[in-house]
């Protein structure tokens, strides 16, 4: 299995990986123009994307051309001054980036990101006469090419979007977007980190992981707290130090048209490559055996969505993979025999909720996305003591993330379409898809309660959780829907990502539109602000009601045509 010690040169090497990877492209490309349905769904999607870019254009054209109007008395202001919000944004940055980085260092020690496609990928590449050190940053380059795929609308974005919003020269979003795309090559270090950790040479990665966290967050509370009314001298002195951390201060400057900062996020990622050529040359036993496991799970987790540590065990023992010893006792699992389950199409709800405890690590990002909420929503409730433009200046980037997000993230149903207790329920398929929808929204609605609460307590304001909660559980409700919708339309999952996600974008704008007229509706009977929210909150609910038989309409008697083609 292992490349034999005699290799080929490396350009003769680079052109092979290229031919490699140029023909599995044009192969997906041909399986998806096969299909009629996916061929014009992706070409709707480049020609939206086309003429959203030449919208912006013309946009920038015409904000250049137009001259500066005075404002006068009782003037509407056309653009707000975003200088102040920008200044704020610079100073949480870098604790931000740090506490990233603890996050990734610590993972790395785990699993290393330069897993192969398959095993007969695998055993190509670490068989084949291929320099292992150039195989190994190929690898890295195939990760970086997968978490920056969208790099072309990033640079649409960084050179006609961001000048236009915020008033900056092009070229200063160019410098944005190469400092990056830096930032992104530095993910190079997995390597090393998960190799020092593996064979324990060096210092203890996952102390150096917790530090940067500990000086990430401890970065944030020192500019929350100096933003809040009144701060002690003492943090007033430690503001300068928190806000100038490296590698988030680097970019801050490279936003400032600092060409040091660069030169600093350049070393960075020119560093992060050394050390991953320096180790690369001996790897293949670690990332044969990762990603051995990787692929046998994968494979797995496509016949079912849930996987307990039992299962896992077993899987990894038939495919003569041995699981990393745990030195931990062994305890008796209490039976749920004579427990209560909810009939009928609420059974869902326990199911999800059971498998959710007994998968292996399935509480694990529950608690991390219930604690970052309850930090975000401290954070929000402490700038909310300046106004709540400042609070919303937090809040903003954070809701648009997460929409956007669930704009591009696939639905996976092939796991309960495939089995036959699925269809032999005797509750309708409405039904189960309703519970299921909200068994999935309620992941994420809890822990966004949780940050409103935690903003409200700490901003002394209790409209955040009884406006906010409603709006947030709703909002994801509606989401969710249109997830499941457009599954129902475009279940392949790289559909989803592309023109799925354009659809559902388009779907978002159109549902605004009844739930607009419902909150005036409301408002104008109710005469308060409480009838527009509730009449808001109603019309959410009803839409994604309505997307839910939309779905099961689509669904009903067509399952395993729709898990199978989920896996293209």
């Amino acid at each position: 299995m292992i490349a034999a010690e005699r290799t080929i040169a490396t350009g003769s090497a680079l052109r092979a990986l290229l031919y490699l990877d140029a023909h599995i492209l044009v192969n997906r490309i041909k399986t998806a123009a096969r299909n009629p349905l996916r061929l014009v769904a992706w070409l709707l999607f480049l020609a939206v994307m086309v003429s959203a870019i030449q919208g912006r254009l013309m946009m920038n054209e015409a904000i250049r051309s137009r001259p500066v109007p005075v404002p006068g008395p009782g003037a509407f202001p056309l653009f707000f001054d975003l200088s102040p919000l920008l200044h704020v944004a610079a100073t949480i940055l870098p604790g931000v980036v740090l506490v990233g980085y603890g996050v990734f260092t610590l993972a790395a020690c785990r699993q290393p990101l330069g897993t192969f496609r398959s095993a007969a990928d695998a055993r190509f590449l670490c068989g084949s006469a291929l320099p292992p050190r150039l195989v190994v940053l190929w690898l890295l380059v195939r990760v970086i090419l997968s978490l920056s795929w969208r790099i072309p609308l990033m640079l649409v974005f960084f050179v006609f979007v961001l000048p236009t919003s915020l008033g900056v020269s092009a070229s200063t979003g160019l410098m944005t977007f190469a400092a990056l795309v830096l930032l992104t090559i530095t993910v190079a270090l997995n390597i090393p980190i998960f190799i020092s950790r593996q064979r324990r040479f060096g210092p203890n990665p996952a102390i150096l992981g917790w530090l940067l966290v500990m000086f990430g967050l401890g970065s944030l509370v020192v500019v929350f707290l100096t933003l809040s009314p009144g701060p002690p001298i003492l943090l007033s002195s430690l503001q300068p130090v928190a806000v100038s951390l490296p590698p988030g201060s680097w970019l801050v400057g490279a936003f400032e048209g600092n060409g040091l900062a660069l030169v600093g996020l350049a070393a960075l990622a020119a560093t992060s490559l050394s050390l991953t050529w320096l180790v690369g040359g001996d790897v293949y036993p670690e990332l044969w055996q990762t990603s051995a496991r990787v692929i046998v799970l994968k494979r797995a987790m496509r016949r079912g969505p849930f996987m307990t540590r039992s299962d896992r065990r077993r899987l990894l023992s038939e495919a003569g993979i041995a699981e990393p010893p745990r030195h931990r006792r062994q305890t008796a699992v209490v039976s749920s025999r004579g427990r209560w389950v909810p009939p009928g199409a609420w059974a869902l709800l326990w199911k999800e909720w059971r498998a959710t405890r007994r998968v292996a690590g399935g509480m694990r990002l529950p608690a991390i996305a219930f604690l970052v909420a309850v930090v975000l929503g401290a954070g929000i409730g402490i700038l909310s003591r300046n106004g709540f433009a400042w609070a919303g200046f937090l809040f903003a980037p954070v809701a648009y993330g997460v929409v956007l997000g669930s704009f591009f993230t696939a639905v996976h149903m092939s796991g309960d379409l495939r089995k036959p207790i699925w269809w032999l329920s005797a509750s309708s398929l409405r039904a189960r898809l309703g519970v299921l929808l909200l068994a999935r929204s309620l992941r994420l609605a809890i822990p966004i309660t949780a940050g409103f609460l935690t903003a409200s307590v700490v901003g002394g304001d209790v409209a955040f959780v009884l406006v906010g909660g409603p709006i947030a559980v709703a909002a994801v409700w509606a989401i969710n829907a249109m997830g499941l919708a457009t599954y129902a339309i475009l279940p392949g999952s790289s559909d989803m990502r592309g023109p799925g996600g354009c659809l559902r974008m388009i779907a978002l704008f159109i549902m605004l539109i009844p739930i607009g007229i419902a909150a005036i509706i409301g408002g104008i009977a109710a005469e308060s602000g409480v009838g527009s929210l509730i009449a808001a909150v109603l019309a959410a609910f009803a839409e994604g009601w309505l997307l839910v038989l939309f779905a099961a309409s689509q669904l009903d008697g067509n399952g395993f045509a729709y898990a199978q083609a989920e896996r293209r």
